[in-house]
């Protein structure tokens, strides 16, 4: 199951967590000494491409990723 969380650091600079469960996420955060404050049930799948990082174990699934067109010379 994904899990999802909001953080901020000491600067009150918010953090956006995309992992496969809820204890991967809360390492992280106590790692980097980030307090969660908000676990979001559900959110969009542009919205986690875009602005989540994924700190769970493994490289990041890719229903997570943004496909874009190849480049053109």
């Amino acid at each position: 199951m994904t899990a999802f969380a909001n953080a901020e650091d000491k600067n009150k600079e918010r953090h956006y967590f995309v992992a496969n469960n809820q204890q991967e996420i809360d390492k992280h955060c106590r790692e980097l000494e980030l307090s969660i404050i908000r676990r979001p049930e559900y959110v969009d799948h542009i919205m986690v491409s875009n602005y989540f990082i994924w700190v769970g174990e493994g490289p990041r699934p890719p229903q997570w990723k943004i496909s874009r067109p190849p480049k053109r010379s």
